[in-house]
């Protein structure tokens, strides 16, 4: 008997996977034992297959990405107006957004995303419909076409990152806001961040919450890679952080990298990283006075980045500058067992909460006055527990809440109370 099936819009997956694809990963997995899943997302250099089928049975189809004058035309068209900016920005936005959406409303700017969307949903008949966000994208094409169709297939909205209360985007005085609002309001189902929905409880989501759930992120399971890509220094404390550096307002490394010029010559820091600012690479050159010490690594494939961190001798965490964003990379570290070092620039920081229990930990506070000292206080932990590993099973026992079984259990009950 064939398979039901799904359509799920994910703008990162194989060959092109980020933290989002790896919180995503056990639900799909799920899914596709009942389901026939596809996937629609992103060719992220155009290298890859159209169109092709797993080993595992995923149908993906993959859209072209823009070129650098359509993403940019396509990002001023969806600029909010009202957001507060100084009057020379607010002058350009006013002048130009205008004619941006213009444009981007003709047939010769239409976000490829959206034309697939509109050919698979009118192609076949999916038995329901998920779209993610960190990319807003997703959402803003499945709304469009909600809009200019009126389907009637079970439509999901999954929020991993809030959008309009994004810390880039608090300045906005409507537009974005409003544009949320209408994906909630056309969602059959919305599953946010415990984060996200805990703020929801006295913002413009508020109205609906009766058909929000909140969900813990489903990557945390014990991780037993074995090391593909050997980046590491013979004779040398390897450190290991594997992120985005895409903006300095959420995620900051200039207190690491203040703190590498404290630290001795026997340490070696790798930084993985799949977007980095223009910004955050000039902060690179200007503070970094070790740079021997240090070693850059651009979109490794998952495989690689997941047998490094199993084998890193220390994990380093660069804490949210917002308290409204999951950070879904420390399940990720959680589930090696190995020693975490966690950075963070807030009191309440998100990951100091999710790594209390988590027994190999040292926690760092971004203070200017105890720079050297932090400094010391990392070489110290790292020395000490170097070599050490948390068993599986005390992993999972510590856990239990965040497990992958369990979290991806709970979401797929509650999409079947809309089915």
């Amino acid at each position: 008997m064939k398979k039901e099936a799904i359509l799920i819009c994910l703008y990162a997956y194989f060959p092109f996977e980020n933290a989002n694809t790896n919180v995503m990963l056990p639900l799909i997995k799920r899914l596709a034992s009942t389901y026939e899943v596809h996937i629609l997302t992103e060719n992220r250099d155009n290298s890859a297959l159209k169109y092709e089928i797993s080993n595992s049975g995923i149908i993906i189809h993959r859209y072209r990405r823009l070129g650098k004058l359509a993403r940019n035309l396509q990002n001023l068209a969806n600029l909010d107006k009202k957001k507060k900016r100084n009057l020379s920005k607010k002058f350009f936005i006013n002048v130009l957004s205008p004619i941006a959406r213009l444009l981007d409303q003709s047939i010769w700017f239409t976000h490829p995303e959206y034309i697939l969307i509109r050919k698979l949903m009118t192609k076949i008949n999916f038995k329901f419909v998920i779209t993610t966000c960190a990319s807003f994208y997703s959402h803003r094409n499945m709304l469009k076409y909600k809009k200019e169709s009126l389907f009637t297939t079970p439509w999901i909205a999954y929020f991993m990152d809030p959008f309009a209360y994004y810390i880039g985007n608090r300045t906005t005085d409507g537009e974005l806001l409003k544009l949320e609002c209408q994906v909630y309001e056309q969602a059959d189902l919305i599953f946010v961040t415990e984060e996200i929905y805990k703020e929801n409880q006295n913002n413009a989501f508020s109205p609906y919450l009766y058909k929000t759930y909140p969900y813990r992120f489903g990557n945390f399971h014990c991780v037993d890679k074995p090391l593909k890509n050997n980046i590491f220094i013979a004779g040398k404390i390897n450190c290991v952080y594997v992120g985005s550096l895409f903006s300095e307002q959420i995620r900051n490394p200039k207190y690491l990298y203040q703190m590498i010029n404290h630290i001795d010559d026997h340490f070696a820091f790798h930084i993985i990283c799949n977007q980095i600012s223009e910004a955050n690479k000039r902060a690179y050159k200007q503070i970094v006075k070790k740079t021997q010490n240090v070693f850059w690594y651009h979109n490794l494939p998952l495989e690689e980045c997941l047998g490094i961190m199993c084998h890193a001798d220390v994990l380093i965490n660069l804490g949210n500058k917002s308290v409204n964003q999951t950070p879904s990379k420390v399940f990720d570290y959680i589930g090696t067992g190995n020693p975490i070092v966690n950075i963070y620039p807030l009191e309440n920081d998100t990951s100091k909460h999710y790594l209390e229990n988590y027994p190999l930990k040292l926690n760092i506070f971004e203070s200017p006055e105890l720079l050297e000292e932090n400094a010391q206080k990392f070489m110290v932990f790292a020395r000490e527990n170097l070599g050490k590993k948390i068993p599986a099973k005390q992993l999972q026992e510590e856990f239990a809440d965040f497990s992958s079984d369990r979290v991806t259990t709970e979401t797929i009950n509650n999409i079947n109370k809309i089915l």
